[in-house]
């Protein structure tokens, strides 16, 4: 599969163009998940133009005597992304096990 660095890079801005005009074209903002849309349209792209999908976010929680972990850099790669959902249960599930190696238990934290 011969790709086209500059036309992925422009499939995806477009992508962010379109959920921006979206949003400023709106008359109220509502609770629709931006997010979401936008990682399924980068899905998308990513399974067109056989590319794996990476997700990468920083992270922290609370252990057990109450302190804060260290904010943490984390990032899953995904061969065939399915759904955000899924990619930020992958994404926690990946936070946890570093914390668990670190601190021995696995912090408070959010799920999403």
């Amino acid at each position: 599969v011969n790709i086209s660095t500059h036309n992925v890079l422009q499939e995806i801005s477009e992508v962010f163009e379109k959920i921006d005009d979206t949003i400023f074209e709106s008359m109220y903002i509502d609770d629709t998940d931006f997010a979401g849309i936008e990682f399924c349209e980068l899905a998308k792209i990513s399974k067109k133009n056989n590319l794996l999908l990476v997700i990468k976010d920083t992270a922290w929680g609370q252990v057990s005597d109450g302190c804060q972990t260290d904010i943490m850099n984390i990032s899953i790669t995904l061969a065939e992304p399915c759904c955000l959902n899924h990619a930020l249960e992958l994404l926690t599930r990946k936070f946890q096990g570093q914390c668990e190696e670190i601190y021995g238990e696995i912090p408070e934290c959010r799920n999403y």
